[in-house]
């Protein structure tokens, strides 16, 4: 049997961030991935969803960034992207050269750090009558 042993640092920072480091220098690539406490567990039941919409909606642009450009910068960059939700938690997670880092730190910390609103403000009228219709009326 192999033994295979990655070296993992953990560190919390001053504002509650739980950053976890595993780094291996013969790969030209990092990835990202941001795990938000926030899954289906928090939903009533029969008015479920909101924590998938909400994954598509970050996406739909923030304070710096508009809608897709998240996508398209990173993706230019040569990295693959992507979000999904679960029971317990929503991620989002990109793999792209080591070189797009910062850009991946700073697109992550821009789409999070949107406040209530500015998202009312970037999401589509449409978007908001699909929440209402589905999530709002009996």
């Amino acid at each position: 049997m192999v033994d295979i042993a990655y070296p993992i640092e953990t560190r919390t920072l001053a504002n509650g961030l739980r950053v976890v480091v595993s780094p291996d220098h013969t790969v030209p690539m990092v990835t990202v991935n941001l795990w938000v406490d926030v899954g289906s567990r928090h939903e009533v039941p029969g008015r479920t969803g909101f924590a998938h919409l909400f994954e598509h909606l970050m996406f739909q642009g923030s304070r710096n960034v508009t809608s897709g450009e998240h996508f398209e910068a990173l993706m230019a960059e040569g990295g693959r992207l992507n979000a999904t939700t679960w029971f317990d938690r929503t991620n989002y997670f990109e793999t792209l050269p080591v070189e797009a880092f910062e850009l991946a730190l700073w697109l992550e910390a821009d789409r999070h750090g949107l406040d209530g609103r500015i998202a009312r403000q970037r999401v589509a009228p449409a978007w908001i009558t699909f929440m209402n219709n589905i999530f709002f009326q009996g």
